[in-house]
């Protein structure tokens, strides 16, 4: 099951941190560190981000020009 959700990306440009933000549900800041080039040479992303353990469990984010693509944490079978 695909689910779609609207997410607005910020800039700031006074400390290159990105803000993803999903209405009042998620808001997250990307600093700077987190952010790299894509190695994907056949489709780069234009940064990823492999984030430390959350709690919305999301391990990382791609930002390609026209989608973005958010990879949680599958969960653990007992």
């Amino acid at each position: 099951m695909t689910t779609q959700l609207t997410y607005f990306i910020t800039l700031n440009k006074f400390t290159d941190e990105f803000i993803l933000q999903e209405g009042n549900l998620i808001s997250l800041k990307i600093p700077k560190q987190w952010q790299k080039i894509d190695s994907n040479v056949n489709n780069p992303a234009l940064w990823v981000c492999h984030l430390p353990e959350n709690s919305l469990k999301i391990t990382n984010i791609s930002f390609y020009p026209n989608h973005l693509v958010i990879k949680k944490m599958k969960k653990k079978e007992v």
